[in-house]
C-alpha cells in the first residue's frame, strides 16, 4: 500500500500551502473535500460554511478529510493514527492532505489570490523532496 508523500510535520515543505491553509482553514478544508469528492477546483460552500460556523470543531472536519484522502488513494495508515492526526494536529493535517491532493494531481484550488497561493505540480515541475521551486530560484548550470 503506498505511504503519504511528505510527513505530517513537514507543514513548511511548501510555504504557499502553509500560508493558504492558515489564511482561511475552512476554505482549504472545503476545497480539498470537494477535490477528493471529484469536483476539482472549486470551493465546497457548505462544508466551509459549516466549518466556519463550527470553528471549534474543525479538528473533526480535519479527521474526516484525512480519512477520505486516505480512502481515496489506499494509504497505508491505520485509521487510529488517522484520526489521532487529524484530531491532535488540525493545521499540520489539512496542509498534508492539500499537499498529498496536489502530488497526486487533484488540485484543491486555493483561497489566496493565484500568485501568492499554492499551485498545481506537474511531473514536469521539477518536483524535489516536497517542495516544488519558483524558476527564478533553480539554479541553471
Amino acid at each position: 500500500m503506498p505511504e503519504w508523500d511528505t510527513g505530517l510535520f513537514q507543514c513548511c515543505a511548501d510555504p504557499r500551502v502553509v500560508a493558504d491553509t492558515m489564511c482561511c482553514a475552512p476554505c482549504s478544508v472545503g476545497r480539498q473535500w470537494g477535490a477528493v469528492r471529484g469536483s476539482g477546483d472549486e470551493l465546497n460552500f457548505p462544508v466551509c460554511c459549516a466549518a466556519a460556523v463550527l470553528a471549534p470543531c474543525m479538528a473533526a472536519f480535519t479527521c474526516l478529510l484525512r480519512l477520505k484522502v486516505v480512502e481515496k488513494y489506499h494509504l497505508d495508515e491505520p485509521t487510529a493514527i488517522t484520526i489521532a492526526s487529524g484530531v491532535c494536529c488540525a493545521g499540520c493535517s489539512a496542509c498534508q492532505t492539500y499537499r498529498e491532493l496536489n502530488h497526486r494531481n487533484t488540485w484543491p484550488g486555493c483561497t489566496l489570490p493565484k500568485r501568492c497561493g499554492p499551485r498545481p505540480i506537474s511531473v514536469n515541475d521539477g518536483f524535489i523532496g516536497g517542495y516544488t521551486p519558483d524558476s527564478r530560484s533553480v539554479s541553471h548550470i
